[in-house]
């Protein structure tokens, strides 16, 4: 089963990526430059996830080109486009099923169905999936052109903290936990409620 990640902060994603850009590139991603930089909640060990997939670490956790391509960039612009190449490579078949292939439109139903396909996870998780895909589209520049499909199959990490799992265990995903998400359903209706039934259904909101 391929890893998608599914950040369960997703408000937390923006910040995060700000925060790279303005803070030097360090040999090492470990839990003393995530407290560095804001992020020293456990829930936080899923943006890291995140970087792996996106290419910006490798399995050691260092910093990779395009990290450091992103943090030289001279301007937003500029790193808005290598985050939306990176996003265009990792996320191109679920960019093309999802219709968003230039556009700014996510089809929330398709891309969940894609996910749970790729992943055999929940409807919980793929509905963060899906929502961590769609911040993503909303904060990079996606570029014209899509990659080929399936060129970047991306292995998990051995582990989010060195010798830990980034998974959490079927008791865990039943522990109660704390949301603060924006979602304009102005923007994206479809995806707004089914995130909407789908917190309601699982996490008892």
């Amino acid at each position: 089963m391929s890893m998608i990640p599914a950040v369960r902060e997703p408000a937390s994603i923006a910040p995060f990526f700000k925060a790279l850009a303005q803070t030097t590139v360090p040999a090492k991603v470990d839990a003393n430059f995530m407290a560095g930089i804001g992020f020293r909640r456990q829930s936080d060990v899923r943006l890291l996830e995140l970087l792996h997939f996106l290419g910006f670490i490798d399995n050691m956790f260092q910093p990779t080109t395009v990290w450091k391509n992103y943090f030289a960039a001279p301007d937003e612009d500029s790193q808005h486009a290598i985050l939306g190449e990176a996003v265009a490579i990792k996320y191109a078949d679920a960019l093309r099923i999802g219709g968003s292939d230039g556009s700014t439109r996510l089809n929330g139903k398709s891309v969940m169905a894609y996910f749970k396909s790729e992943t055999g996870a929940s409807e919980t998780e793929t509905a963060y999936m899906a929502l961590t895909l769609q911040i993503l589209i909303d904060l990079a520049e996606l570029p014209g052109n899509l990659p080929s499909p399936s060129q970047n199959k991306t292995c998990p990490l051995p582990g989010l903290k060195p010798g830990e799992s980034s998974r959490s265990s079927d008791a865990a995903e039943n522990t109660t936990v704390t949301l603060n998400i924006t979602l304009n359903p102005g923007e994206n209706p479809e995806l707004a409620v089914l995130l909407k039934k789908v917190l309601e259904k699982n996490l008892n909101l």
